[in-house]
């Protein structure tokens, strides 16, 4: 069995704050990795001239992942500790120490994944010491993450775990020890059990003969979201929950031992390895017990806020969906939690945007000539103070709403109007509305995983994305992110070949999906409505939309800066 790591540790960032620890862990990981048996490749920039260490860039590190694919390995794991940010919830960067000058000298993990999947490595880990914060520093603003993995066609099995140190959104703190010098709670713990000191992570592969005890995946995730939670709060007084996705069990494992070196680690009494024959159940928590978890975790604050959205979805559901409220057909546009919206929209005759007079606020009809219905419709929507535009689909057929929470967009939201869709929406509602919110919670904050909602009690999903295009929108994304890319080209068949409007997102992780996900030089791809979608955009050759991503702003739903819209109103850009 061939395995490699690597390990990548940066203390100094330009204009962010220096740390002191990260490079030490990745040379930790490093003599832990080779006594493993792992293949090493070392980035780390202190102490200074370090003769093992690689140079701190992306192309280094995507030049020893794509020799390492190409000559073949079994297994990859790859740590990070250094500064990290959130572009999106969910969507986590690593920061290069030459980003200011190259946006693309940065790390998108969860661009990485899919390209994982295709890499036709059986195992990949993702271990990631790092703040998952966003940031209001416009040069983080203007990255381009990119990728360390090259894009192969190999559609054989890979199991992705990924760890983090903290929950989306929040800091990774650093305590001070008796000595007066940072460590990291994380992956001091991480070390601890890789090496087996922790009695509670080791359990024997059953799979291979002959046996022996070892640390998998699953345990450690499960280990360390309790253990570091605990130690941080009990020297802190903060909240610091390490999360974690496992799809790894039983014969994967990352460490191993023999009965010896386990007798020494833990004492005389050894350890005592537990007898089931069944491997180890892998992490498929569903949208409703992630998010359940989380609420519990935060406290008072979160479960209001959950309490209060499910509450406004459901009344929002019922009213848009009752029988005498909208004409067989119609088209709409409604704006709620916010006051006096500013809405920018095109008419096909005209070469400009233009202010839409209308009172958003409450149900407007969009007659013929505002929705192409060819095409879906975008309408540019400003916050208040107008410091973010965002652009909204409109789709014939439908009432879209579109719901700011906090000055910034909380969901788009799509009501059918034809007689019998809307018959069926209406009886639907409270199941599609409870749903939904789940679904858009679990986004906002970052733990989005939906590959069980997608098998299991009849794929809501899959029944009702004709009710909520929003649905099947969020089912490409776990189909794709869980490297299912059957199920991304069954979906956007199923849209196709129904007639169906489909999503921009959509388009672009189809076109991933495929062998040839160039060869599409007849359709022009519009923007994403997800900012997670950028990421994948970036992955094609040709992307049109490249140079848009200078104006992007953090958060669930695509957003540009005021310079960003401009680009439009000067440039007149064909969405």
């Amino acid at each position: 069995m061939t395995k490699h790591a690597i390990l990548i540790g940066i203390n100094q960032i330009p204009g962010m704050p220096y740390l002191a620890s990260p490079s030490s862990y990745a040379i930790k990981m490093k003599e832990w990795a080779e006594e493993q048996g792992y293949i090493t490749a070392l980035f780390a920039d202190e102490p200074e001239g370090v003769p093992i260490a690689g140079e701190c860039n992306r192309w280094a590190i995507l030049k020893t992942v794509r020799d390492l694919t190409a000559a073949g390995t079994d297994q990859l794991l790859i740590y990070f500790a250094g500064h990290g940010v959130e572009r999106a919830p969910g969507e986590d960067i690593w920061l290069l120490p030459g980003y200011v000058e190259d946006p693309s000298e940065s790390i998108s993990i969860f661009a990485c994944q899919p390209l994982a999947y295709r890499s036709g490595i059986a195992h990949v880990v993702f271990i990631s010491d790092a703040c998952r914060s966003p940031t209001s520093d416009r040069n983080v603003h203007h990255i381009t993450p990119g990728v360390i993995f090259p894009i192969l066609n190999r559609e054989y099995r890979t199991d992705i775990d990924v760890f983090y140190s903290t929950h989306p959104g929040a800091n990774s703190i650093d305590v001070r020890d008796d000595e007066d010098n940072y460590r990291s709670v994380y992956s001091d713990n991480l070390l601890k059990c890789l090496k087996g000191d922790v009695e509670e992570v080791i359990r024997p592969v059953r799979r291979l003969e002959p046996t022996f005890p070892a640390v998998l995946s699953y345990d450690l995730n499960d280990y360390l979201k309790t253990k570091v939670a605990e130690e941080i709060e009990e020297v802190t007084g903060k909240k610091q929950f390490p999360t974690g996705t496992v799809s790894s069990s039983d014969p994967l494992f990352l460490s191993r031992f023999d009965g010896q070196g386990l007798a020494e680690n833990i004492g005389e009494a050894g350890i005592a390895l537990p007898v089931e024959l069944q491997p180890v159940g892998v992490d498929t928590k569903s949208v409703s017990e992630k998010l359940d978890f989380y609420v519990r975790a935060k406290g008072g604050g979160a479960t209001r806020e959950f309490r209060r959205i499910s509450r406004e979805f459901k009344r929002d559901y019922e009213f848009f969906t009752s029988d005498a409220l909208f004409r067989h057909g119609d088209t709409g546009l409604f704006i709620s939690g916010l006051p006096a919206p500013t809405v920018y929209g095109r008419r096909e005759e005209d070469a400009h945007w233009f202010r839409e007079g209308r009172n958003f606020t409450v149900p407007q009809l969009l007659g013929i000539d505002a929705v192409d219905r060819r095409e879906n419709a975008i309408y540019f929507i400003g916050n208040h103070g107008r410091k973010r535009f965002y652009p909204v689909v409109v789709l014939p057929g439908f009432f879209t709403q579109v719901v700011f929470a906090k000055n910034e967009v909380l969901t788009v939201n799509y009501f059918p109007t034809g007689h019998n869709s809307k018959a069926e929406a209406s009886y639907n509602a409270t199941e599609v509305a409870e749903r939904k919110a789940n679904i858009i919670m679990a986004a906002q904050k970052g733990i989005f995983q939906g590959q069980y909602e997608l098998d299991h009690g009849g794929g809501y999903y899959r029944r009702y994305k004709h009710l909520e295009p929003t649905l099947g929108l969020f089912a490409a994304y776990a189909y794709f992110q869980n490297g299912d890319f059957y199920g991304v080209r069954s979906l956007y068949d199923y849209l196709l070949g129904s007639g169906q409007s489909i999503l921009a997102d959509i388009k672009v992780l189809q076109r991933l999906s495929t062998r040839n996900p160039d060869f599409f030089p007849h359709e022009e791809l519009s923007i994403p409505l997800l900012t997670q979608g950028w990421s994948y955009l970036d992955l094609l050759e040709t992307n049109r939309h490249h140079h848009l991503v200078r104006y992007l702003q953090p958060g669930l739903w695509t957003s540009f800066d005021r310079d960003g819209f401009r680009y439009f109103e000067d440039q007149f850009i064909e969405l």
